[in-house]
């Protein structure tokens, strides 16, 4: 019931000892490392980094007599590099490593150990989060590794115990058993929304979601009748056609292909949903020529191609119950092209 009081300022990592009688963080962007007292009266330094070394992450021993903490050395190459965010994590050299909480001798080190946050399992064990940046992609894992108690040295390799697809993950902790394990798992992702249109003000009313799962869906068009909106979700790992009733909390697939499934349109007369197939599965870039056009009865059966005798850009098809729907071609980056489409 008591309220907070300032400890130390301008200092970032900070960590209680397992014993509650001392606390360690970092300041000075991280270059320095401190050793507290509980009362915050007292603080000496326990490591003074040299130029582009730093200390991002601490962790105590179980006997609260040594740290565990990331070392991160900055060695640029000699090459030009661009200052993109994966070139620049090139230029950085990590390390595990374990010192004398009250002597700052280091006792043990790991090169090729990066790791943002981390826990100990019954003072014997390791767990850490891994973050790699690769093809700018970034991953996240949980790594488990076996560690002398006595001065913090591996005493087996790094395995994997689990991995995350997208999003960011910290704030790894165990519960006082080490049965369980928690993360923070921070992942963006869009969901479907519906509403009424208030015509008068005009205003979007009565708005309500439609999807629920943590995986992205974007919606392109209504089904005749208005009673269920056609998007694609990569609910499977990729981007497949969708279609949810309003009111229902979940969806029905309307076609799958191995490769990304997208922009759902439902042609004037409602017999055929158009959709776009990307062409080649390893294919990363949504260029106009990867895609190509197919459809399928709305009341269900197979898909197929629908030749267009050129390259996809863009096609919408419009609200009314007859007419051509509209596809639009680039030429040379210079011209836009529009057809009709019989579908």
């Amino acid at each position: 019931g008591k309220p907070p009081r300032l400890l130390h300022d301008l200092a970032r990592n900070g960590v209680p000892s397992p014993d509650g009688n001392s606390f360690a963080y970092t300041s000075n962007q991280d270059t320095t490392i401190w050793i507290g007292d509980s009362s915050g009266t007292e603080a000496r330094l326990l490591f003074a980094g040299a130029s582009g070394l730093s200390f991002p992450y601490l962790l105590w021993s179980a006997d609260s007599k040594r740290l565990l903490y990331q070392r991160k050395q900055y060695a640029p190459s000699n090459s030009s590099v661009s200052a993109a965010k994966e070139e620049m994590e090139k230029q950085y050299r990590w390390a595990y490593e374990c010192a004398d909480a009250v002597t700052g001798k280091v006792l043990a080190s790991v090169a090729g150990i990066r790791f943002d946050s981390a826990c100990l399992l019954s003072g014997e064990k390791m767990l850490f989060i891994r973050w790699d940046h690769v093809e700018k992609r970034q991953s996240y894992s949980i790594w488990e590794v076996q560690i002398n108690n006595l001065d913090g040295r591996f005493q087996s390799a790094p395995r994997i115990l689990s991995d995350f697809a997208g999003g960011t993950v910290a704030a790894l902790s165990a519960s006082s058993d080490g049965v369980e394990v928690a993360v923070g798992w921070d992942k963006d992702y869009a969901s479907v929304s519906v509403a009424d249109l208030s015509r008068s003000a005009p205003a979007l009313v009565s708005v309500s979601r439609l999807t629920h799962d943590l995986q992205s869906a974007y919606p392109h068009a209504w089904t005749p009748g208005g009673n269920a909106v056609l998007f694609e979700s990569n609910h499977n790992g990729r981007f497949g056609i969708y279609k949810q009733q309003v009111g229902s909390r979940s969806a029905e697939m309307i076609t799958s292909f191995p490769r990304d499934s997208i922009m759902p349109q439902v042609v004037p007369g409602g017999k055929w949903i158009l959709f776009a197939v990307q062409k080649n599965a390893s294919e990363n870039s949504y260029s106009k020529s990867s895609f190509a056009l197919y459809r399928i009865p709305i009341a269900g059966g197979s898909a197929e191609e629908v030749p267009i005798g050129g390259p996809l850009d863009e096609f919408r098809c419009p609200l009314a119950t007859t007419g051509p729907c509209v596809l639009r071609q680039t030429i040379g980056h210079q011209q836009l092209v529009y057809f009709a489409l019989d579908p």
